[in-house]
């Protein structure tokens, strides 16, 4: 946290945390476009694994799971849409995610940027 200048009231506008558990509470997003959001979203599910584990590693079923209850998932497109991950995340949909530094870093500027608002 320290690393990327978050304080605790940056990560309530995004994360409920308590007693070691971390949940999404909002898409930080002003995108309106699904492969921008889908990143935001898979960004946010390994930041707040991160947060509640110190590893930032998910399944992509509960980053799926995430992108239905933000509506950005679209069963049709769902998997084009991990070319544009980038460096920032690692993996596959059968082993799991991990989220590299730069995706650390932009999942931090993400939720550095909704506080802002």
């Amino acid at each position: 946290m320290s690393k990327n200048d978050l304080s605790a009231e940056d990560l309530e506008h995004c994360f409920h945390i308590e007693d070691g558990s971390v949940t999404t509470l909002a898409l930080p997003t002003k995108s309106s476009k699904r492969t921008q959001q889908v990143l935001d979203v898979y960004l946010l599910t390994g930041f707040a694994a991160f947060l509640g584990g110190g590893e930032a590693t998910f399944t992509d079923k509960v980053a799926r799971e995430s992108c239905e209850h933000f509506g950005c998932y679209d069963k049709t497109n769902h998997s084009k849409i991990y070319k544009s991950f980038g460096n920032k995340i690692v993996g596959s949909k059968n082993t799991g995610w991990k989220l590299t530094a730069p995706g650390l870093k932009a999942a931090a500027v993400l939720v550095k940027d909704s506080s802002a608002e």
